[in-house]
């Protein structure tokens, strides 16, 4: 089966969000002096494979959804080896301690100093997958009361985190948006750190990955569309182009998109 990628379709409806992380001697944290950032940026001492976790959506990934066992099983080995082979290449400064998403700002109120979020979204989503209370971490919190601030973290509606993790996929099945035609599966980004790193990501599997003639599973084929779509989630995508950072400076580059005889390269 052919796989048509709608990616490029499917990013105009995601909102990229940026999420602070924990990370120890990170070569881009300016607070460091220039001259140990260079060091740290020329070692390889402070990097670790890359961290990739699933989580498989548990009402969309299920029987009740019109899926096999069989199918279930066959999306989770292509998430599986398409993660073992990303985790052989790519290293990146591990987070220190979990990784902790933060649900999005519903209402607040501007300061001297930034934006002071008075209340969050009660839910949230990476794609089409809602993410775990467990997922997020503690949100800090303002309330005025006659004109006094006070700032709290609040946790009843959050978790720990996910802990060992540099970044959380989060996989769907469904015919949703950007599902039809050949399209088998697409995917994105959907959280960046504070040095626009992904760290959290999405991807659905279309019904058409089960369309094959007579039943046959095209294991190879499936395997390359499902490393290319998650591809899109760590680099591959323009939604994260004008966020590629100079490993020199610490300052995002320009220019990385070129136009040669009218195409982008």
């Amino acid at each position: 089966i052919h796989h048509e990628c709608n990616h490029d379709h499917h990013i105009k409806d995601i909102n990229l969000r940026e999420t602070s992380q924990n990370y120890i001697n990170h070569p881009y944290d300016k607070s460091i002096s220039s001259s140990r950032r260079r060091q740290l940026v020329l070692s390889s001492t402070n990097t670790s494979p890359i961290r990739i976790r699933p989580y498989f959506d548990p009402d969309t990934i299920t029987t009740s959804n019109g899926l096999t066992t069989d199918q279930i099983n066959y999306m989770k080995q292509l998430i599986s080896v398409s993660i073992e082979y990303y985790q052989q290449f790519i290293n990146v400064i591990p987070i220190s301690g979990s990784l902790q998403l933060q649900r999005q700002c519903r209402s607040y109120i501007p300061t001297e100093f930034a934006e002071a979020c008075l209340s969050y979204y009660s839910e949230d989503q990476c794609g089409d997958v809602d993410i775990p209370k467990e997922h997020f971490g503690p949100q800090l919190t303002y309330t005025y009361t006659q004109g006094n601030q006070t700032a709290y973290f609040d946790t009843a509606s959050s978790g720990n985190g996910v802990a060992e993790t540099d970044l959380i996929l989060y996989v769907s099945f469904g015919s949703f948006g950007s599902c039809g035609g050949s399209t088998l599966a697409y995917a994105s980004s959907c959280y960046n750190d504070q040095y626009n790193r992904p760290i959290a990501g999405t991807i659905n599997f279309c019904p058409y990955m089960f369309n094959n003639n007579n039943g046959v599973e095209t294991w190879r084929s499936d395997a390359l569309t499902t490393l290319h779509e998650m591809t899109h989630i760590l680099v591959m995508s323009s939604s994260l182009f004008d966020k590629f950072i100079d490993p020199l400076t610490g300052d995002t580059r320009e220019n990385i998109i070129e136009y040669v005889n009218n195409q982008k390269y």
